[in-house]
């Protein structure tokens, strides 16, 4: 969703009426030509968001907070920015490229923006109360840590935007979820309530397995690109496959041989040759298909080629 497609007079009026629910914005001369920008990823009781504009100042008011009922909670970060100040009831914070912010919509909140590209992962108060419990309002407008597990949300945050346009629907919603799980995991550390890491493991693991059968094809697919796509370390991948019972690299081959037998197996004229297969598959030689095809399968490509599969 874009202002520039508009007459520059509709601009601003486009954007504080259809793309900003939660706050009023407002601008030196409405007027003016404006251009805003924003991307919004659903997941299940979350939502990613991304956001972009020139210079604004925005509020939520007192009124406005009792007026329209939204009191969803949220967790953004400032990819890019001169500086941000926002004004809460905890104080006045400056944030700069590459902040994280936490922020409490069911609380009076002030924003000064300089042109800006902000993401977020946004969670309904009934979803936060479940695990944090009432009492978020000391964390309002408070920045968050650039180490730990900030830094895995940052990153995870910027790789799903990165690269949600090669994300089926429904690995875009895992990815939301995951970052909702490690938002709310964050908020529990900074409350000095324990964390149990399970929920957001389990993202991570849901999240890289879309990435394995999506890209199993690229024969230069390894842990450490997947990783990056899903927005984790390398040890955190590790450590959600082997809850699991697995390993990564497992995980890739694996996928590339149920590739391989669809393809072998597939009814219709014109059967494939082992060669091609291999090259659709991520084999980079036909003879490492065929060596770890019978020894996963039992039987040869050539067999699977050439049998009946009802």
């Amino acid at each position: 969703m874009t202002t520039a497609v508009l007459s520059e007079s509709r601009q601003f009026e486009f954007y504080r009426e259809g793309v900003l629910r939660r706050l009023l914005p407002t601008v030196a001369d409405p007027k003016a030509p404006f251009q805003a920008g924003m991307r919004l990823i659903v997941g299940q009781g979350a939502e990613l968001v991304e956001h972009k504009s020139d210079p604004v100042d925005v509020e939520r008011s007192a009124q406005r907070v009792r007026g329209d009922g939204c009191d969803d909670i949220s967790i953004d970060l400032m990819r890019h920015c001169e500086t941000i100040t926002t004004i809460s009831q905890n104080g006045d914070r400056v944030l700069r490229s590459g902040d994280l912010c936490f922020i409490d919509y069911g609380q009076p909140l002030s924003m000064f923006r300089s042109r800006h590209r902000a993401l977020g992962v946004i969670v309904s108060r009934a979803r936060a109360r479940e695990v944090l419990g009432d009492d978020l309002s000391s964390l309002a407008g408070t920045p968050l840590p650039a180490q730990g597990l900030a830094a895995v949300l940052r990153r995870h945050l910027i790789a799903t935007f990165d690269e949600a346009g090669n994300m089926s629907s429904p690995g875009r919603a895992v990815a939301t979820d995951a970052a909702a799980d490690m938002m709310l995991a964050i908020l529990r550390e900074r409350l000095g309530q324990r964390v149990d890491e399970d929920g957001f493991q389990s993202g991570y693991y849901e999240a890289a397995r879309i990435v394995i059968d999506r890209h199993c094809a690229d024969p230069d697919l390894t842990p450490d690109r997947i990783a990056v796509i899903v927005g984790c370390s390398r040890a955190s991948l590790y450590r959600a496959f082997a809850r699991h019972g697995e390993t990564v690299v497992q995980a890739i081959w694996a996928a590339r041989l149920e590739r391989a037998l669809r393809l072998l197996a597939a009814g219709g004229e014109g059967k494939p040759a082992i060669s091609e297969v291999a090259w659709r598959c991520g084999f980079r030689h036909p003879a490492t298909l065929s060596r770890m095809f019978r020894r996963h399968f039992g039987f040869t490509p050539h067999e699977a080629r050439d049998r009946p599969f009802g």
